[in-house]
C-alpha cells in the first residue's frame, strides 16, 4: 500500500504551505494553511482524494499526517522527501508535473 504524507513546512506548525507528498517522492497537492491542524482536512477532502485516485489508479493508498515537530524523526517521510529532492534537477520531472509551491532543493524541512 502506498502512502501520501500530509505535512507543513513550517517550524512552528502555524501558517504556511502544506503539502501532500507520495512515498515515491511526488508532490500531488499543496495549499496554504493557517495552521498545520487544518492541513489534513484541507489536503484530504473529496476533491483532493479524487486527484490522488487518478495518480494511484488501481493502487491502494493511505493518507498519513506528519506533524511539523515529527518530520525529522519520521523515517518513511524522510525517504520520500529525499526522492522528491533528488528529482528537482530533472527537466523531465519538472515538465511532467505542475508544482505551484515546491520546496527548493536548498531548503531543509523543519531546519
Amino acid at each position: 500500500m502506498s502512502t501520501i504524507f500530509i505535512f507543513s513546512n513550517t517550524l512552528d506548525g502555524l501558517a504556511g504551505y502544506c503539502y501532500a507528498l507520495t512515498d515515491n517522492g511526488v508532490i500531488l497537492n499543496s495549499r496554504y494553511c493557517s495552521n498545520q491542524k487544518f492541513a489534513l482536512a484541507d489536503l484530504n477532502d473529496h476533491k483532493a482524494n479524487s486527484h490522488y485516485r487518478l495518480y494511484f489508479r488501481e493502487i491502494r493508498y493511505k493518507v498519513e499526517f506528519v506533524r511539523a515537530d515529527r518530520l525529522e524523526a519520521h523515517e518513511e517521510f524522510q525517504k520520500a522527501l529525499a526522492k522528491f529532492l533528488s528529482r528537482l534537477d530533472s527537466p523531465e520531472y519538472l515538465s511532467n508535473w505542475h508544482i505551484p509551491h515546491v520546496i527548493k532543493k536548498s531548503d531543509k524541512v523543519n531546519a
